[in-house]
């Protein structure tokens, strides 16, 4: 039975993330949503790439294995147990998350906030027309052209 009090997926607001945020290796990766840091294992042979959004539900590509809400010790232990060996540069990666998801959500969200404003300067920078030859001009006059 589907609850009618919890709001379909496209109505839910966004969560910290929609997208895994770290490949551990070529069948597991790491993603968070705004409770847990997830654990995720491929069920394709070749997974999508980094960025490609997560589908979940039917058919979804990456299946939810484990979810920790407390340590990093904790997050290890989840990956050991499934099997995950990350690669070298996931390794990095990991030794730089906060020791606990709570210390970790607040760093993460102003991470994404700075990277979104950037983005968007960037966008706004890119959308102004540039007339080069009108860059160094002086104020008119007040002469009429006719």
């Amino acid at each position: 039975m589907v609850s009618d009090t919890y709001p379909p997926a496209k109505q839910r607001p966004a969560a910290i993330s929609d997208t895994i945020f770290l490949r551990l290796n070529a069948k597991f990766a790491l993603g968070a949503d705004d409770l847990q840091w997830i654990l995720y294992r491929s069920r394709r042979e070749a997974p999508s790439p980094l960025d490609a959004p997560l589908k979940f539900g039917r058919g979804s590509e990456w299946l939810p294995v484990s979810f920790v809400r407390s340590s990093k010790d904790i997050l290890f232990r989840c990956m050991r147990e499934k099997g995950c060996k990350p690669c070298d540069e996931a390794k990095v990666a990991l030794a730089m998350l906060p020791c606990t998801f709570d210390a970790w959500k607040p760093a993460e969200r102003a991470r994404r906030a700075s990277a979104c404003a950037q983005r968007e300067a960037t966008t706004m920078n890119a959308s102004k027309p540039v007339f080069p030859a009108f860059e160094h001009a002086q104020p008119s006059t007040g002469a009429v052209l006719a």
